[in-house]
């Protein structure tokens, strides 16, 4: 199987002198081809070879396109599917294997196979996908779009007869009424001190007045994720928590405002990182100023103080500094913005107001 993806591709790994590339990540098959794979517990991984041939090993288990069956090497379950990937990997080769194989399957090749030699082959498609080409940045749109209006629709419903797991529920009923895309993952909805915890899982709380009210979530639209956070306030706000806001607020927008081409991902982070520790509050800012996404939520390029990554234009990735004070309550604001040829474009709209509901 040949796509003008795998052709790039292929070109990439014969610049490093790779022979094959084995991905195992179902969203690098997704990216190439098109194909969506849900492997579960079992072996599956597409290998390319370095003329751009892109073959699949799958278990029978595993329904597939018919369009694709010459290019599928099969095994069974009562099979060591590991033979499957060994048959279409020449002799001597050098092998890139992308991060998420599991240890158990690439030592079981490296017995088999000793001829091989292997290498980390993550970044040869992973520097593909964090470059968003226009039909993918148009989908991100849409479903940023989708997710905003979601949003104003759930700070509407936020009430004191609502649990946080109860307003998790009217969302999703809400997003399926849509009609447009599909569930991305869960919803973190966080009431006061519950919202200490960055990924806090909704539960029974019920709301109490001056609780902040944490709402991060996102959908898939055509496959293309989106992932926004906003926070308000149930009735009135804490003094503290409205200097907080608007503490993560400024950093927000001093981290958006730097964003361009040439600029490194670690600076991004600093700009946020360094008002929130201007005002005293670095040590309650525990995570990475953002991540990339697209086919999955999180996926590179990471905005993070440790990565001295290039930013180029076509990268896409959330901005979602947080204060997070035990014993008092959480702050975040996310938006996702792509990296234009000389800024940033915010893919998200809904409002940053400091909010109080009722």
């Amino acid at each position: 199987m040949i796509t003008e993806r795998t052709t790039r591709l292929a070109e990439r790994i014969r610049a490093v002198e790779i022979d094959y590339l084995i991905l195992s990540r179902p969203s690098h098959v997704l990216y190439l081809t098109g194909l969506k794979v849900c492997p579960g517990d079992r072996l599956f991984v597409a290998v390319l070879d370095a003329e751009g041939r892109l073959s699949f090993v799958c278990n029978r288990m595993l329904p597939m396109p018919e369009s694709v069956y010459d290019s599928i090497v099969w095994y069974h379950d009562c099979d060591n599917g590991v033979f499957a990937v060994s048959s279409l990997i020449g002799v001597g080769s050098i092998v890139g294997i992308d991060s998420e194989w599991t240890y158990g399957y690439a030592s079981s090749l490296a017995s088999i196979r000793t001829d091989l030699s292997f290498t980390n082959g993550s970044a040869l498609i992973e520097q593909m996908r964090m470059i968003k080409d226009d039909a993918e940045l148009e989908l991100l749109r849409i479903s940023s779009r989708i997710n905003d209006k979601c949003m104003s629709y759930l700070v509407s419903e936020i009430s004191g007869d609502l649990s946080e797991k109860e307003l998790s529920e009217k969302l999703f009923d809400y997003h399926a009424s849509l009609g447009q895309g599909e569930v991305g993952g869960g919803a973190i909805i966080s009431y006061g001190v519950n919202a200490v915890d960055p990924h806090h899982f909704p539960d029974g709380s019920r709301l109490r007045p001056g609780d902040s009210v944490v709402m991060d979530f996102g959908f898939s639209y055509k496959g293309y994720l989106s992932d926004m956070t906003r926070t308000v306030f149930f009735r009135e706000v804490p003094a503290e928590l409205e200097k907080i806001y608007r503490i993560v607020l400024q950093a927000q927008e001093a981290a958006i405002a730097l964003i361009r081409p040439g600029r490194s991902a670690g600076e991004i982070d600093e700009a946020a990182r360094a008002l929130i520790r201007a005002y005293g509050y670095e040590a309650y800012f525990p995570h990475r100023t953002g991540h990339g996404i697209g086919l999955d939520v999180h996926e590179p390029p990471f905005i993070s103080s440790t990565s001295d990554l290039i930013l180029l234009p076509g990268m896409v990735f959330s901005v979602e500094p947080g204060i997070y004070v035990p014993g008092l309550g959480g702050v975040r604001i996310e938006d996702l913005v792509i990296v234009t040829g000389n800024g940033a474009e915010n893919l998200n709209s809904f409002t940053k107001e400091l909010t109080t509901v009722s």
